[in-house]
């Protein structure tokens, strides 16, 4: 399928050509939630989901994993399926999911579910340097109202880099694996859409949303990340535009 800006004298694209979830996966600092930011400026129409919102509603309502981690908890990997699966069926547009899924029996649990019903999934994986993930992770501001709440969160968060690059060598052989470090989130969005293949099928805005630092304008279609699981477990930072997620 051709690969290009989608112009308005085109023919609008059909339901069919807009069946696609795009999740984003890597290390916290590889920069998910910017690149997912920048593709919900980029695809119109689309929907952007927060699995994030869904842990942080079930630590608050069930019985936390011994873990701590809200992914631990098969609640929390069932209503992630549930929910992208009622976004895309009632809405039928793209739906762009930016979430760490490393543990590879969840990571096939998740997707299984949603190959299973039909979906068409599209994987990215942000590779990103150990070195390069330190340095951001070091200069976020997590939670600015408890200094060692945010030196602890910091902290769990430094220490699964390893693991997340270890994910690396168990990703389903169609993942598309980007050496992020270096790019742009323009950069970064637009090679996800010319690997989709499909850009010609989905209305891509012309306009640029981001400037050369590689980072996304502030961001209005994840900020309420602001507020969610700042115990560590997958929490991200209060400000999207101040940090790589």
């Amino acid at each position: 399928m051709k690969c290009g800006v989608r112009l308005a004298t085109d023919p609008a694209p059909s339901s069919e050509s807009l069946q696609v979830i795009i999740w984003i996966n890597g290390a916290f600092g590889a920069g998910k939630t910017t690149l997912a930011t920048e593709l919900a400026r980029a695809i119109e129409p689309c929907i952007p989901f927060d699995p994030e919102l869904a842990g942080s509603l079930l630590q608050r309502t069930v019985p936390a994993a011994s873990s701590g981690d809200f992914q631990d908890l098969p609640v929390w990997r069932d209503t992630v399926v549930s929910i992208a699966l009622n976004l895309r069926r009632r809405y039928q547009t793209p739906l762009i999911i930016p979430m760490t899924l490393v543990v590879p029996e969840y990571r096939r649990e998740i997707f299984g579910a949603l190959s299973m019903a039909g979906e068409r999934l599209f994987h990215v994986f942000l590779n990103v340097d150990a070195a390069t993930l330190t340095k951001r992770i070091v200069a976020q501001v997590i939670d600015p109202r408890d200094p060692a709440h945010d030196a602890g969160v910091r902290a769990w968060r430094l220490g699964q880099i390893q693991s997340c690059l270890n994910a690396r060598a168990s990703l389903p052989p169609d993942t598309l694996i980007i050496d992020a470090a270096a790019l742009t989130a323009r950069q970064l969005s637009e090679t996800v859409i010319a690997s989709i293949g499909a850009s010609s099928a989905i209305n891509i805005r012309s306009s640029g949303a981001s400037d050369d630092s590689g980072r996304a304008e502030p961001n209005r279609f994840f900020g309420h990340r602001a507020g969610a699981s700042l115990d560590g477990r997958h929490g991200c930072s209060p400000s999207v535009s101040d940090a790589f997620l």
